[in-house]
């Protein structure tokens, strides 16, 4: 069989077999594209010898040509398509990584979920014993707000009463004072009674001529001042002795009576204790009778019935008088 050659571009090349009157394609391995397989079927049935086809060979020549630009052109979306599946593939692999990351992260989340939710119910829990204790502490609180209205309504009531009892106290002082006061004149005139009547003492020894220092009763416009003015006549009669004071006044006052009287600063709410300390110092019947005038003006009211009794001014305080007292009645 004689062999023709065609001139073809490798790898595709049609071979004329004469003996057959056919043309052959060769065998060309993983080299088949179907466009030329076609054409080969085609040309298969061409009986007409090669001289009388050089026209047809070279649209033949043509129709290769264009196959093997078809067979390039889909080699090249074959590497594309594989190309792109591979993309595809990555795609799919980083797809199916951020799926396992998601779910990951979805049971993170849910596991936090539960936590927090845990966590929501135990401070509800905890909200709820905090309003109970508040509940408990603003009773306890409203129980100690009315104890203490209470206890401020009993420590009034408690001042009340100490007040009360305090000027009752006062007044228990004053009286047991009064009472005293009665009791030496008690004794002192029991005494008196149960002794002789002793002889009047002499006066008191006068100024020289032309000085006068005898204290002037009618001098005084208060009763601390006429109390003043009983010291100042006792220290011009030389400052006697309260016991010889009372002795000479035949007890008509106490010596003790005397030492409170002069050294308290009050002027005696009774005239004769006035006259007693007057005469017990050696006093004249003119100095009582000036010293009783001046004690009837201060204590005596403007209207002697309605008027209450007179008061028991004291005046200031002098130094030492228990002591004075006891050295005077020694």
């Amino acid at each position: 069989m004689t062999t023709v050659a065609l001139g073809l571009p490798e790898p595709p090349g049609l071979e004329w077999h004469a003996d057959a009157h056919d043309w052959h394609l060769p065998e060309v391995p993983g080299h088949r594209p179907a466009p030329v397989q076609a054409l080969a079927r085609q040309l298969a049935r061409v009986t007409t010898p090669p001289e009388n086809t050089a026209a047809m060979v070279d649209a033949a020549r043509a129709c290769l040509l264009d196959a093997d630009d078809l067979y390039q052109q889909a080699r090249a979306e074959r590497a594309a398509a594989e190309a792109l599946a591979d993309a595809a593939a990555r795609q799919r692999e980083g797809a199916e990584g951020m799926a396992k990351e998601i779910a990951t992260l979805r049971a993170v989340a849910d596991h936090e979920l539960m936590t927090a939710n845990q966590q929501a119910a135990r401070a509800q829990a905890m909200l709820e014993e905090a309003r109970t204790e508040r509940a408990a502490a603003e009773a306890i609180a409203a129980d100690a707000a009315r104890q203490r209205a209470a206890a401020e309504t009993m420590a009034k009531e408690i001042t009340t009463l100490r007040a009360v009892a305090d000027q009752e106290l006062a007044m228990a002082h004053q009286q047991t004072a009064r009472a005293q006061v009665m009791l030496d004149e008690v004794r002192a005139a029991r005494a008196a009674r149960a002794r002789p009547r002793p002889k009047r003492a002499r006066a008191a020894v006068g100024d020289a001529a032309g000085q006068n220092l005898r204290p002037d009763p009618a001098a005084a416009q208060t009763p601390a001042e006429l109390a003043a003015l009983l010291r100042r006549f006792r220290a011009w009669a030389g400052n006697p002795s309260y016991r010889d004071m009372a002795q000479r006044a035949d007890h008509r006052a106490a010596a003790s009576t005397m030492c409170k009287v002069l050294h308290r600063g009050e002027l005696p709410a009774r005239l004769d204790v006035v006259d007693a300390i007057i005469e017990g110092c050696g006093g004249s019947e003119e100095d009582r009778q000036r010293f009783a005038t001046a004690w009837r003006r201060l204590t005596m009211p403007a209207d002697a019935e309605q008027a209450p009794p007179p008061p028991r001014l004291r005046a200031l305080p002098q130094p030492g008088p228990a002591a004075t007292c006891a050295a005077g009645t020694a």
